[in-house]
């Protein structure tokens, strides 16, 4: 008898550790010598890419983990940008829309004009906004999990 996963409970989950993301995943068989371990990061607004991961290797019969520690390659300026939704990162700059509603007409910003650096001191964030907004309004209005 296999159990079923309770897809729904495990994306509560997800969401309540880190709601603003990122999910660090690991799909392990339980017995040697089959298919090696996965491992995958899904980010703020992937929920439906999760569902269906932990779904497929499920059914695959590996063994399904969350880490709680965040990955090293992580940084401030990272959090931030995936907590504004639709980052990338180029060089070492880290690239995200801005959500306040000063431009967008109230919907904040279509196009990606927000960008964030973590600078050699640790813990500092650089935040240049292509429109001129103040760095602080943005990191704010982020709901990022600055400390």
């Amino acid at each position: 008898m296999t159990a079923t996963p309770d897809l729904d409970e495990a994306i509560g989950f997800l969401n309540h550790a880190y709601p603003t993301g990122p999910w660090c995943l690991t799909a392990i068989f339980p017995d040697k010598g089959q298919s090696p371990t996965e491992t995958v990061t899904f980010r703020t607004g992937e929920h439906e890419a999760a569902l269906k991961w932990i779904a497929d290797h499920h059914d695959r019969r590996m063994n399904t983990y969350f880490s709680v520690n965040r990955s090293a390659n992580w940084t401030r300026a990272a959090f931030i940008a995936y907590a504004l939704g639709s980052a990338y990162q180029s060089g070492g700059w880290w690239t995200a829309p801005r959500p306040v509603p000063p431009q967008g007409n109230g919907m904040g910003d279509r196009n990606s004009s927000l960008s964030l650096r973590d600078k050699p001191r640790r813990g500092q964030v650089l935040v240049h906004c292509f429109a001129s907004l103040s760095g602080t309004h943005i990191i704010s209005a982020s709901s990022a999990p600055i400390e």
